[in-house]
């Protein structure tokens, strides 16, 4: 069984970020993140919740508890699991056109960033309402 820092680690390479990109979107101290990949911390669970947000998975797998690295339609649990979990991890990372922009991201202050999710969040919630208007 993979222990916690291991699959931290997996996921973090997964997306080729650095450790450092990972602390800066979690809001903690690269040194700290780097005790949980070897396993000398333990997170809290609001920092494990955070973790698998921000990864796309659970708690379950960061834990070692399943082997399914990312979930399926958390609307409805018994859809089939995400075609992602089908498809190959890193050609997927490198084509998908908004996971390039992460690098930018990266760049942006902690306002900014705040600033995108809030712009982003308005505009998908625009997008939604004209798919389905109501009656």
């Amino acid at each position: 069984m993979d222990t916690v820092g291991a699959r931290l680690k997996e996921l973090r390479q997964l997306r080729k970020w650095t450790q450092q990109q990972v602390a800066d979107l979690l809001g903690i101290e690269r040194s700290t993140y780097t005790k949980y990949e070897r396993n000398t911390n333990q997170t809290d669970y609001d920092l494990l919740q955070r973790l698998a947000d921000l990864y796309g998975t659970s708690i379950d797998y960061i834990l070692g508890r399943t082997d399914v690295m990312f979930m399926t339609n958390p609307d409805n649990p018994n859809s089939e699991p995400d075609t992602l979990r089908h498809r190959d991890l890193q050609a997927f990372l490198q084509e998908d056109p908004i996971l390039l922009l992460r690098d930018k991201l990266f760049e942006l202050s902690p306002t900014e960033r705040e600033e995108l999710l809030n712009l982003t969040e308005s505009n998908l919630f625009y997008i939604l309402q004209k798919r389905n208007p109501k009656p």
